[in-house]
């Protein structure tokens, strides 16, 4: 699945629509000041659709950094510049790698704490966690909370991975355990201008270069399969929120006889 099919559902249309709308009520709002936070002057749904907008944005933004990842995993640019600042090939990937792992759980994260507000469930985003979402009666019926598990299901170890960083600083991945050492040494040999002859005859330097390369081509792909499933799920946890979005328009219709949706809000003046 392509990054640009994740915006491709219902609920991201319906939801851009009523922005729209939201915006150009805004615009004739004469208390509205351009370049200035104008939050308050909006109605409280206003507000609510607003703010699921934001998360959004941030849901397809750390989707779209994990094609980055790719993109800076795939070329060793500037080779001499990175070296010379102590940035080997390995480094650099152990790098980006990261990078991802952070994303796949901030994508997991902003999933909760858009049941949060979809559903006005009033959790204080600290507190947004899976033990505190999933035994809310409002979401008994939601089905997008399989989705959410789903994703946990399929990064497990890649989320796993990203805490013991975090917490611990440590990058767990054998296959650059074993080809550190190696690079260490001809690192080593070239600065201190070691003599290398007999160890070269066991492990070659072209040997070396060419299991890193194969190392990053497998980093690579993973990348491009995790990142496909990523769009994927996360395309398939918006559009199971379309129900609860139609049922709050719905709602807030019927507290008003006429006008459009948005023209019938009562921004406050102050």
């Amino acid at each position: 699945m392509e990054f640009e099919d994740i915006l491709n559902n219902s609920f991201t249309l319906k939801l851009s629509d009523l922005v729209v709308q939201i915006q150009k009520v805004a615009i004739d709002n004469k208390n509205i000041k351009l370049g200035e936070n104008n939050f308050h002057f909006l109605s409280d749904i206003d507000k609510n659709i607003m703010n699921m907008f934001d998360i959004q944005s941030k849901l397809v933004y750390n989707n779209e950094q994990l094609i980055f990842v790719n993109v800076f995993i795939k070329r060793f640019s500037d080779k001499s510049y990175l070296i010379s600042n102590g940035i080997n090939q390995l480094r650099y990937i152990q790098y980006h790698y990261e990078v991802f792992a952070h994303k796949i759980h901030t994508i997991l994260e902003l999933m909760k704490l858009m049941i949060n507000e979809v559903f006005n469930l009033g959790i204080h985003p600290k507190d947004c966690s899976w033990e505190n979402i999933r035994k809310r009666k409002e979401l008994k019926s939601y089905k997008g909370i399989n989705i959410l598990n789903a994703f946990y299901v399929k990064f497990k170890n890649i989320i796993n991975l990203r805490h013991a960083n975090t917490h611990r600083g440590i990058f767990i991945d054998s296959e650059m355990d074993e080809l550190s050492g190696p690079l260490f040494l001809y690192e080593a040999s070239e600065k201190f201008d070691l003599d290398m002859d007999e160890y070269r005859k066991v492990y070659p330097k072209h040997l070396l270069d060419y299991q890193i390369k194969k190392y990053r081509k497998s980093k690579v792909e993973i990348i491009n399969s995790l990142g496909a499933e990523s769009f994927k799920l996360t395309k398939a946890f918006l559009t199971s929120l379309e129900e609860e979005l139609n049922r709050k328009i719905t709602a807030h219709n019927k507290t008003f006889t006429s006008g459009g949706f948005y023209s019938k809000s009562k921004p406050a003046t102050s």
